[in-house]
C-alpha cells in the first residue's frame, strides 16, 4: 500500500496533492498499515488488490461468533471518560466477535487541503494510554485540517507474533472495515460498548473493533497471524477504552504551502527557479505552475500545453532514496526504451523496472542520444502526433530536474537541460 492510495481512497486530501505522493510514496507512514489499508480499500493505485497479509489458512482457535437469534440492535455506545491507572492491566472483558461478510471501501468525509504528518515522540506520548503493555511500541500519523487542527490519528504497533495492529482515532465517525451480519452483538470493555468483527477470505483474516469514548471515535484493526494476535488485539482495545485522547494536543510541524505562480514568478523563485527551462516550447503555454512546500515535499512543477501536446518539468531536491535510480549513459539497459518493446510490463526485467521507468542521469554525462533513448512513438488517432518522452531525471548537485512529455521536440528538451550545466 502506497501513500497516494491512502489519500485518494479516503478522499481526505485535495486531489491535486496526489501527484506529489507519486514521487515520495515510499516515505508515507501509512504504508506500514496493513489492516487499516485493507479495511479502507487503499490498494488500487499501485496495483495491489489486497493488503499485505501473512499466511493464515484456518480460522483462529477460540474465536467466538455471535448468536444472532438473541442479538441486540447495532449501536456504538459511549461511556464517561475514565482515568487510566498507572501501569499495565490485564483485559477484564468477554469479547464477542461478529462474523463479517465482505470488506468495505467506504470513504471518510472529504475536505480540501487536508494533510498528514508523522507523529513525533511527544505527540505519541500525548495520545497513548498509561495502561499499555511493554510490547506496545507505537508509530503513527496524524491528519490535519488546512488550518492545522488534528482531526485524525492513526497508530501502528506489532503484536508479539508480528501481526499488524492499528488504532485509528478521530473526531468524526470512522467507516468500519467489513460488513457485519444484521444486529451484531456488542461487547462491554471498561464500560465502553465495542462492536467486534471478524472477516476471513482465504489467507486474509481481519479483526476489527469499533467504539466511541466520550466524543472520540475509535477503529481497531488487526491482520492476524496466530492465535496470540487475537489476545494482543483484545489487550490493545482494553488499553484504549480506559480514557479519551485529546487530539487538540497534536500540532503540525509545518502547514503545507501551495502557491500557484505565473511563469515569470516561477523563474524568479530564489532556490529552484534557475532550473526551469529558459523559455517555453514554440506554440506552448504555461497551463499550471505550482510551488508546493510541506514537511516532506518541496518542489516547483510546471505543465506546458499546446492542444493535446504537453511538457512536464519538475524541480525538487535530490533525496538519498533517489540514488538507486542513478545510471551512467553507458548502462543502456537502465534507460534505453528501444530495448524494451511495448507493453513494457512484459519486457522490462522486474529488477530494472524502477530505474527503467524513471532513470536519473548526472548532468555532466547527459547526451543528446540519451534523451532520444527515452523517446518512442505510438499510433493513436485520438492523441497528438509526434514523439513521446518517457520521464527521466537529471541531477545537478542537490537538485533534481524531471522531464516528460508528448508532442514536444526531444532536441529542444536536451538543449534546455544542457544549458543548466551553468545554472
Amino acid at each position: 500500500m502506497r501513500g497516494e492510495e491512502f489519500l485518494e481512497k479516503m478522499e481526505l486530501a485535495d486531489p491535486k496533492y496526489l501527484a506529489e505522493a507519486e514521487e515520495v510514496r515510499h516515505k508515507t507512514p501509512w504504508g506500514k498499515w496493513g489492516a487499516l489499508a485493507a479495511c479502507l480499500g487503499l490498494l488500487a493505485i499501485v496495483g495491489a488488490a489486497l493488503p499485505k497479509v501473512l499466511p493464515h489458512d484456518e480460522p483462529l482457535p477460540g474465536t467466538t461468533v455471535a448468536d444472532y437469534s438473541t442479538a441486540p440492535s447495532q449501536t456504538t455506545g459511549s461511556a464517561p471518560v475514565q482515568t487510566a491507572p498507572a501501569g499495565p492491566t490485564a483485559p477484564d472483558w468477554e469479547p464477542v466477535y461478529n462474523a463479517g461478510s465482505e470488506l468495505l471501501t467506504q470513504d471518510l468525509a472529504y475536505r480540501e487541503g487536508t494533510f498528514f504528518e508523522p507523529l513525533t515522540e511527544e505527540a505519541l506520548e500525548a495520545l497513548l494510554p498509561q495502561t499499555r503493555e511493554e510490547w506496545m511500541t507505537f508509530t503513527g500519523t496524524a491528519g490535519f485540517t488546512p488550518e492545522g487542527e488534528a482531526f485524525l490519528a492513526g497508530l501502528h504497533v506489532q503484536a508479539r507474533d508480528g501481526s499488524e495492529l492499528t488504532v485509528t482515532m478521530s473526531t468524526g465517525h470512522i467507516p468500519r472495515c467489513c460488513i457485519l451480519d444484521a444486529d451484531p452483538v456488542e461487547s462491554l470493555c471498561n464500560g465502553v460498548s465495542v462492536t467486534l468483527g471478524r472477516y476471513q477470505a482465504g489467507k486474509v483474516l481481519l479483526l476489527e473493533g469499533e467504539a466511541k469514548v466520550g466524543e472520540t471515535y475509535f477503529l481497531f484493526t488487526a491482520d492476524a497471524l496466530t492465535e496470540a494476535a487475537q489476545a494482543d488485539f483484545e489487550a490493545l482495545v482494553a488499553c484504549f477504552t480506559t480514557y479519551e485522547p485529546d487530539l487538540t494536543q497534536i500540532q503540525p510541524q509545518m502547514i503545507p504551502v501551495d502557491r500557484k505562480l505565473t511563469w515569470e514568478e516561477a523563474r524568479a523563485e530564489e532556490d529552484l527557479g534557475a532550473y526551469l527551462p529558459e523559455g517555453i516550447p514554440a506554440g506552448f503555454a504555461a497551463e499550471e505552475v505550482r510551488r508546493y512546500q510541506s514537511l516532506e515535499y518541496d518542489f516547483l512543477r510546471c505543465l506546458f500545453t499546446r492542444g493535446m501536446a504537453e511538457l512536464r518539468w519538475e524541480v525538487r531536491y535530490f533525496q538519498p532514496e533517489d540514488a538507486k535510480r542513478l545510471t551512467s549513459v553507458s548502462q543502456r539497459e537502465n534507460y534505453d526504451l528501444s530495448l524494451y518493446p511495448i507493453p513494457r510490463a512484459e519486457t522490462v526485467p522486474e529488477a530494472l523496472w524502477e530505474i527503467v521507468n524513471d532513470p536519473i542521469f548526472d548532468i555532466g554525462e547527459l547526451t543528446r542520444e540519451a534523451v532520444w533513448a527515452r523517446t518512442y512513438q505510438v499510433q493513436d488517432a485520438g492523441d497528438v502526433e509526434g514523439w513521446r518522452i518517457n520521464s527521466f531525471c537529471v541531477r545537478l548537485g542537490e537538485i533534481l530536474v524531471k522531464v516528460s512529455g508528448k508532442g514536444v521536440d526531444p532536441d529542444w528538451v536536451y538543449e534546455q537541460l544542457a544549458a543548466l550545466k551553468s545554472a
